[in-house]
């Protein structure tokens, strides 16, 4: 349980600081790489947020994958400005001690990618 100054419970959404999880990187290829390590055994991750930014004239796919190989989900990724996913409602999962990875569908110049989430059971 914790309180603010004033004594009011304080509740944060999902689980506890020392769950949070992010990943956060520049792709030029269309290699699968990973974003998010493995939670650990018994443990997933949870993805609840994702921004990209296509810094190339081509519009790409995205693929969000797990380290099972797993499709986790798509978007698009337009060209010159922001994601199409601003917020999840439901998070992405990944399988037990899996990573979070992600593939560009063409090369551009730069994909940056920025993912944040929770790992629990």
């Amino acid at each position: 349980l914790s309180t603010d100054s004033a004594g009011r419970v304080v509740t944060k959404p999902f689980s506890p600081e020392e769950s949070r999880v992010e990943g956060y990187i520049a792709l030029t290829s269309t290699s699968v790489t990973t974003l998010v390590a493995a939670a650990g055994a018994g443990l997933r991750n949870y993805i609840t947020d994702i921004s990209l930014a296509n810094t190339g004239a081509t519009t790409t796919l995205v693929t969000f994958k797990d380290g099972a190989g797993s499709v986790l989900g798509y978007t698009i990724a337009p060209t010159v400005s922001g994601s199409n996913l601003p917020g999840l409602v439901t998070p992405i999962r990944t399988g037990a001690n899996a990573t979070f990875d992600i593939q560009a569908g063409s090369n551009t110049s730069t994909l940056y990618a920025t993912v944040k989430g929770f790992k629990a059971p």
